[in-house]
């Protein structure tokens, strides 16, 4: 039997976190730049995902739907996950 080092729920977490930076990178990075895990200036803080976007066609973000609309600016991102 193996011992967990960490409680099977903050496991998922964790798991849902890597996969949603993951995803939202995937998804972004052809539209601007995507920085996980950005510091804060001046703040010893992080956010999950910092997007800026470039002078991409105006279609690839409409083809993104609602993710599309929010990345038409550059904007902070924070998945989460209720458990």
């Amino acid at each position: 039997m193996q011992a967990f080092t960490k409680f099977p729920c903050e496991v998922a977490r964790n798991l849902f976190d890597q996969f949603s930076k993951q995803f939202f990178e995937e998804f972004l990075s052809p539209l601007g730049e995507v920085r996980i895990n950005y510091e804060i200036p001046g703040e010893a803080k992080f956010v999950d995902i910092w997007f800026t976007p470039s002078t991409s066609s105006k279609t690839a973000i409409e083809d993104l739907g609602m993710l599309g609309k929010i990345a038409a600016t550059p904007c902070l991102l924070e998945p989460y996950r209720p458990f």
